[in-house]
């Protein structure tokens, strides 16, 4: 997994989500840049999980070697993918938006690494 310090200079940007709200006609009142923080560290989490699956693999062994088992972080990337559609669309990128080819490619942007 990626460690902390490197996590604490790649984070999102809210600045760069703030402005793709404006752009899109989008107020963003008190709750909205709370959602927007934690939507940030998400992603966060998401991204922590992407590496760790590309760094571990799909299967991983515990027990010394003895047992194989899913990495757990395949769990937690699907949790974190859940949480970021329910984020975005609480914040108003509803559905129909985030299909839409220019905001599929703002999204991709901020879950890329």
């Amino acid at each position: 997994m990626r460690n902390q310090l490197s996590r604490k200079y790649s984070k999102i940007d809210i600045k760069q989500i703030k402005e793709y709200l404006t752009k899109n006609n989008i107020s963003i009142d008190e709750e909205k840049e709370f959602k927007l923080t934690l939507l940030s560290d998400i992603i966060e989490d998401y991204k922590d999980c992407v590496c760790d699956i590309k760094e571990n693999g799909l299967i991983i062994t515990t027990n010394n070697g003895k047992t194989t088992c899913l990495n757990p972080s395949i769990k937690l990337k699907i949790q974190c993918i859940k949480l970021i559609i329910k984020l975005l669309q609480e914040i108003g990128i509803k559905s129909e938006t985030i299909i839409n080819d220019d905001s599929e490619d703002f999204i991709n942007s901020l879950l890329s690494e």
